[in-house]
């Protein structure tokens, strides 16, 4: 009762002389309930299904970067796969740029400190 009923229906009830822990015996009150249960459920339904496809997404580009991983270790010959001029990690590196050093943003607008955290720095000593 005190997560769909307000502050009112708990007034409405103490003025109605309900006691607390009383079984509430009331045809248009059962159904309210039911329809509250139903509504909490549906809205539940909703959020486990958005949470299962997302999760489907991540597991297909889990399963992608795998098979690359997989194809690079197995064959290191291929590795212009990964490193060429048309490879996956260029392609990566370009997103990521364009992603944080946006160049249709002006230089204030870059996110600098967060595309410094995804592409460290290797220092060459």
């Amino acid at each position: 009762m005190r997560i769909f009923a307000g502050d009112k229906v708990k007034a409405l009830m103490q003025r109605l002389g309900m006691e607390k822990g009383v079984a509430i015996e009331s045809k248009m009150v059962s159904k309210r309930i039911a329809a509250a249960q139903k509504s909490s459920k549906a809205a539940n339904f909703e959020t486990r299904k958005h949470l299962l496809e997302y999760d489907d997404v991540m597991n297909k580009q889990r399963e992608d970067i795998y098979g690359l991983r997989r194809q690079l270790m197995e064959n290191p010959t291929n590795a212009s796969t990964w490193w060429g001029d048309t490879g996956v990690a260029r392609d990566l590196l370009a997103d990521t740029t364009k992603q944080y050093l946006n160049p249709n943003l002006s230089e204030d607008e870059w996110d600098i400190e967060n595309y410094k955290v995804k592409i460290p720095h290797r220092s060459m000593h």
